[in-house]
C-alpha cells in the first residue's frame, strides 16, 4: 500500500483558513496505522503527489482507489492500464472531511 508523504499532503491539500496544517497525522504514523491491516503486506511512503512513479515500479496486479475518484479522471490510470494491470474502485460508506473533524474539536 502506497501512501503520500508529509511533503506532498502539503502540496496537494490546501490549508483551511483557521485551522492546522496538513497532515495532521505524521506520516510514520499513518504508515503504522495502514501495516496494522490484515489485507496489507508493506506500505510505500511516495513523495510525489500521486502514485505514479511508485505503480510503475511495483506494478501490482490490481491498483486500489477510492470510490470519490473516476479512472477517467485518475492520474494514475493510463499507467496501470499501459501495464496491464487492473483498477478498482471502493465505494465510500461513510464520507469523511479531515478538516470538518478538525472544525468539531475546535468548536468543543
Amino acid at each position: 500500500m502506497g501512501i503520500n508523504s508529509d511533503q506532498s499532503v502539503t502540496t496537494i491539500k490546501p490549508q483551511p483558513e483557521g485551522l492546522p496544517p496538513r497532515p495532521i497525522i505524521p506520516e510514520a504514523q499513518r504508515a503504522e496505522a495502514i501495516a496494522a491491516l490484515k489485507p496489507v503486506d508493506g506500505v510505500i511512503i511516495f513523495p510525489e503527489t500521486t502514485a505514479t512513479a511508485t505503480i510503475v515500479a511495483l506494478q501490482p496486479d490490481i491498483y486500489v482507489k477510492g470510490g470519490d475518484y473516476d479512472i477517467s479522471t485518475l492520474p494514475e490510470a493510463p499507467s496501470v492500464l499501459d501495464y496491464g494491470g487492473t483498477i478498482k474502485l471502493v465505494q465510500i460508506e461513510i464520507p469523511t472531511s479531515s478538516s470538518a473533524i478538525i472544525r468539531r474539536i475546535l468548536r468543543q
